[in-house]
């Protein structure tokens, strides 16, 4: 995998209008005990701060892939349910990305997590930047489903996971895809924390008082 720096951030704000976003939701969430698209954190729910961070990055659509209609109570939002059926991981997240993207003509279109309240303001131009497929990295740990897909992709990838892949770090290497570095915001917030656990999200709603 190739790493990059960020030095190429600003020739993809204007591009970055363009790119649609797939949230992706279609976990079972057992290490939480519940879907994590609801907790809060502080008053706000998980989803809504990650559709709202994204929202402000680009005016191209922004979904969900989750498998049952209206069950985060967005009847705005439209739903990618997974193509993949079996609940093989987030690849099919993913793949369902890829396929819904393509169809509608977009060459590319990024993934992230619910899970994740403090996703960076320039995540998209900054990924938009690089040549696809290019995912985050911070805090030396590279997040795997936190990228830029080109579209192109989609038959790869069903074809891999027709034959039993299912690991998206293997799906990383196997498509050469980039690392782009972020670093901490000014409150020493890691961009790409995500919330596993209840303790986590505790621990998120003691970040976001900072700021």
């Amino acid at each position: 995998m190739n790493t990059t720096s960020h030095s190429k951030a600003n020739a993809g704000a204007s591009k970055s209008r363009s790119i649609p976003v797939v949230i992706l939701a279609g976990g079972s969430s057992r290490r939480f005990g519940s879907p994590k698209g609801f907790a809060e954190v502080n008053g706000q729910r998980l989803l809504d701060r990650v559709v709202e961070a994204l929202a402000t990055q680009t005016e191209a659509p922004v979904v969900l892939n989750a498998d049952h209609d209206g069950c985060y109570g967005y009847e705005a939002i439209e739903l990618v349910p997974d193509i993949v059926r079996g609940r093989v991981g987030p690849l099919a997240g993913i793949h369902a990305a890829l396929q819904w993207a393509g169809a509608r003509g977009y060459p590319a279109v990024s993934t992230v997590p619910v899970d994740m309240p403090f996703l960076p303001h320039d995540f998209l131009a900054r990924l938009n930047a690089q040549t696809p497929p290019v995912i985050g990295k911070s805090d030396g740990r590279a997040h795997y489903v936190c990228g830029l897909w080109p579209t192109s992709l989609a038959t790869p990838l069903r074809e891999a996971l027709s034959t039993g892949l299912r690991e998206v770090r293997h799906w990383v290497e196997l498509c050469d895809a980039q690392t782009l570095v972020f670093t901490s915001d000014s409150l020493g917030r890691d961009p790409f924390f995500n919330v596993n656990t209840p303790e986590e999200l505790s621990y998120a709603s003691d970040l976001a008082l900072r700021g």
